[in-house]
């Protein structure tokens, strides 16, 4: 946790921080999609993933991502009922609520889970400044 490879930018504590082994949840689907899907089923592969939370407008932060081309996927996780805004990033339904629960997640919010399943990020509010941050610490070029 107290590693610099790793920013937990939240005013809380609550969930798994910044250096935690990322759980495993299931109950979430894609639309559209009657298959059962888990947080793990998206993190397979030598990827970062982003989780963005809510159904805030994420422009900016799509382009931050695209910008790193295969190294980092993203998704939007939703709560059930809910039709995503728009199409930056695929949108994954918490049908039974069981990540918000496990993360302590709430609107706005992003996490990174490192290719070792390990989370990388945790910020309230997901900006382009804020995984920059993040993505500068990594992708140091």
């Amino acid at each position: 946790r107290r590693s610099g490879w790793v920013i937990d930018a939240r005013t809380t504590t609550a969930g798994p921080q910044a250096g935690d082994r990322a759980p495993d949840v299931a109950g979430l689907q894609r639309p559209g999609v009657d298959a059962p899907l888990r947080l793990f089923d998206l993190l397979r592969g030598p990827h970062h993933t982003l989780f963005a939370l809510g159904n805030e407008p994420l422009a900016d932060v799509a382009r931050l991502v695209r910008s790193h081309g295969t190294d980092v996927k993203a998704y939007r996780i939703l709560p059930a009922g809910t039709t995503a805004i728009d199409r930056e990033f695929p949108a994954i339904t918490d049908a039974d609520g069981q990540f918000a629960k496990c993360y302590a997640a709430e609107s706005g919010q992003g996490i990174v889970v490192r290719p070792d399943g390990t989370i990388g990020l945790r910020t309230d509010r997901l900006t382009p400044e804020s995984l920059g941050d993040y993505f500068d610490r990594i992708f140091a070029r």
